[in-house]
Parts: C-alpha cells; structure tokens; sequence
C-alpha cells in the first residue's frame, strides 16, 4: 500500500467511525486534518487512530 493510499483509507475511515458515531457524516475538515496528523504522529496505528478519535471534540458532537 502506497503512503497515498495508507492516508486515504485512514482518513476514509475516520469520516465513517464519526458518521458511525454521531449519526451524520463531519463537516469540520480542519478537525479531521488535525486528528489525521495526531494519527501519523503514530504511523496510523488503527488503536491510537481510535483513541485520537474519541478523543475529539467531532466524536462528542451532536
């Protein structure tokens, strides 16, 4: 898997586990851009991706 490729699917997933979450797909990009670069400081680990996640404020948005 390219680094494109890699970045891509972790953003595609964050976007689903919020939608998934909260009932309706994010709007705040900047949020997601900051939770991607939180998620590479850990080379996209899925646990720490999660835990970058719901540690956000999107993933408390009603």
């Amino acid at each position: 898997m390219t680094d494109e490729n890699k970045i891509r699917f972790v953003r595609c997933f964050v976007t689903k586990l919020l939608t998934y979450a909260n009932g309706i797909e994010p709007d705040n990009y900047t949020e997601i851009e900051k939770i991607m670069a939180k998620s590479a400081e850990n080379n996209y680990r899925i646990v720490d991706t999660i835990a970058v996640v719901v540690d956000s404020p999107l993933f408390r948005e009603e």
